[in-house]
């Protein structure tokens, strides 16, 4: 997981840069979002609770969907992406956080961007395949264009 949050970092440093808004530090948004929204860091404020035994209106994933708002937030501002497909695990296994998420980016957003209506945020269409086969699709473009 680690090295898939400082990928996305990496990301958003190019694609903040590529867009013209000069250097972008995401290494706080990476650590914010490796100390509240991994697997292991919920484990570990659940204490002796089981994970799977978390209803969806508990408290703690109100953490999880606001530092997953934040990180739509840095994407939307910095490359302004037609939809933002989050999937992994905790998405999985927790689809309720989607909604609410589209719901916190919105009010963090404040009409400053437009976003498209309906569902903006939301899980990958090929499920936990979709990393490998959207890389194959874009190499595949690639080479026929």
């Amino acid at each position: 997981m680690n090295r898939t949050l400082r990928s996305l970092g990496a990301l958003l440093t190019v694609a903040a840069t590529a867009a013209g808004c000069g250097t972008m530090t995401v290494n706080p948004i990476v650590q914010y979002l490796d100390d509240t929204s991994t697997t292991t860091a919920i484990k570990a404020r659940l204490g002796s609770r089981h994970i799977g035994s978390i209803a969806a209106d508990d408290p703690v994933w109100e953490t999880v969907a606001h530092a997953l708002a934040q990180l739509c937030h840095a994407v939307v501002c910095a490359a302004c992406p037609m939809r933002i497909a989050i999937g992994g695990g905790v998405m999985e296994r927790q689809p309720h956080l989607l909604p609410r998420i589209q719901e916190m980016l919105v009010e963090s957003i404040a009409g400053y961007l437009d976003l498209p209506t309906g569902a903006y945020v939301v899980a990958p269409e090929l499920g936990g395949q979709a990393g490998p086969l959207g890389s194959i699709a874009l190499a595949m473009d690639a080479l026929t264009d």
